[in-house]
């Protein structure tokens, strides 16, 4: 987790700890529906790199 930025570990911390749907975090974070799936999915990639 320390390889994501503030952003992208928020995200992740309330999508996977806390449970929130994309929807719920689109309203959470008043970013339009597609921008947090694009920044999910790119954070879980560099995650997935980092663990690797």
């Amino acid at each position: 987790m320390e390889a994501l930025d503030g952003e992208e570990r928020r995200l992740l911390e309330l999508a996977y700890f806390y449970g929130y749907s994309h929807s719920d975090l689109a309203l959470i974070l008043g970013w339009p529906l597609g921008t947090v799936k694009s920044r999910l999915r790119r954070a879980l990639k560099k995650l997935e790199v980092e663990l690797r």
